[in-house]
């Protein structure tokens, strides 16, 4: 018998919540009532990328790669979504974000985008903080709260 979780890859709990939050901004509707909430305008489209993307020796010596859960983004921002459902940060992980804005840019092929236009946040079941202080810090249950309060989906 096959797990499809497994076939899916999605490995652990978080990676089940990132992969309903990716549906979610599938649809038009619910991307547009949540366009704000990430840093886009009310009006602005945006791609929905998850990848890791590879670091050069200056950005990290710890780690060759790093693999945001989600990246909303668009030729005038970007927002990079760590999620943190039921695990902790490893160790440095949000450190090694900040200096790879270059890179980033660079991966998704928005190089346009200023750096002031590209932010993260900690998508965290307690509102537990990262250690980098440039995430800024999002509870699952409030922004859901928030957002799927009086909405529906079309295709449940």
């Amino acid at each position: 018998m096959y797990d499809i979780f497994e076939l899916l890859h999605l490995d652990t709990k978080e990676d089940i919540y990132t992969f309903c939050l990716a549906e979610f901004l599938n649809c038009p509707d619910y991307r547009k009532r949540v366009a704000t909430l990430w840093g886009f305008s009310e009006n602005e489209d945006y791609d929905i990328t998850r990848k890791a993307i590879e670091l050069d020796g200056k950005t990290s010596n710890i780690r060759n790669k790093i693999i945001p859960d989600l990246i909303l983004h668009n030729n005038n921002h970007i927002a990079v979504i760590e999620s943190k459902m039921y695990s902790s940060e490893g160790y440095g992980q949000t450190g090694d974000y900040e200096g790879a804005k270059t890179i980033i840019k660079s991966n998704l092929k928005r190089k346009s985008v200023s750096d002031e236009n590209i932010e993260f946040y900690y998508f965290t079941l307690a509102g537990i903080g990262a250690s980098s202080t440039m995430f800024k810090i999002v509870r699952w249950a409030d922004y859901y709260k928030e957002t799927l309060e009086n909405f529906h989906f079309d295709n449940n």
